[in-house]
């Protein structure tokens, strides 16, 4: 028993030192959609959330449609949403501190893009990448939507990704 005991320990030790560095995580392209049902999310206090949500949808050529009492059926593209808000006590502000769109198409969840305010950002960065703690809801659905969605048109360019 004690020499079964003696194994185990081994084994979860060597999965302990192992040096292999995590594989990667590849971004994804965005994927073109035209209009979406967007699920609202009641529990998201950040009062702006759902217009400017709705706002970048449509600087990005998508129809979005809102639905505050379930999906209908008709629905083939759902955007769903969730967002924190955390109270800073150094500073006494407020800002967001998680963020996610989820679409699902035809029912099944296709892309996750997150926002995250991790402990001990700085109030300021040189560095695009690394979200900055006092973003604005427009800043911060437009980073998430630029991920997530292809953007159909260019408002005051005039391209488009479908011929007239």
């Amino acid at each position: 028993m004690k020499l079964l005991g003696m194994a185990a320990l081994a084994i979860t030790c060597v999965g302990c030192a192992s040096t292999k560095a995590p594989t990667a995580i590849q971004p994804v392209e965005p994927i073109a959609l035209s209009q979406v049902c967007v699920a609202s999310n009641p529990k998201v206090v950040v009062k702006d959330f759902l217009p400017v949500l709705q706002d970048v949808l449509t600087r990005r050529g998508v129809i979005a449609e809102v639905y505050h009492e379930g999906i209908p059926e008709k629905c083939k593209d759902v955007l769903r949403y969730t967002a924190r808000i955390y109270f800073d006590q150094q500073t006494l502000l407020k800002g967001i501190s998680y963020a996610s769109l989820q679409l699902e198409q035809r029912g099944r969840g296709i892309r996750t893009v997150e926002y995250r305010v991790t402990k001990g950002m700085s109030l300021a960065t040189t560095n695009p990448s690394f979200p900055y703690k006092w973003e604005s809801t427009d800043k911060i659905l437009n980073d998430l939507a630029d991920r997530l969605i292809l953007r159909q048109t260019n408002i005051g360019d005039h391209e488009s990704f479908f011929p007239l």
